[in-house]
């Protein structure tokens, strides 16, 4: 956990600096943070979004699946290659 009690700030930095640079190292295009946060905004866009990721993790699950179960859209996970075919969702006014 970085705010456990007694971590310095110089400490955390560098903990996210050298996590932030394996990812990078990877080839993949979003980092470990970002890589599940952006399902739920590629569900809604309009045809397939695509991006590589570090790792697979437990978030990144959950959210492909959620974007299944609720939007029925289709989503691959081959390698490290995530891909989302969104359901071009417009806003009525």
């Amino acid at each position: 956990m970085a705010g456990k009690l007694r971590r310095t700030a110089e400490f955390i930095g560098k903990q996210t600096a050298k996590g932030l640079i394996k990812d990078l190292d990877s080839g993949a295009t979003v980092d470990r943070h970002l890589a599940d946060q952006i399902i739920p905004f590629a569900a809604l866009a309009e045809g397939w979004s695509a991006y590589l990721i570090p790792k697979m993790t437990e978030h990144i699950q959950t959210r492909l699946w959620l974007v299944e179960e609720i939007l029925g859209v289709k989503t691959e996970v081959i390698g490290n290659l995530v891909r989302i075919k969104g359901i071009g969702y417009q806003r009525n006014n």
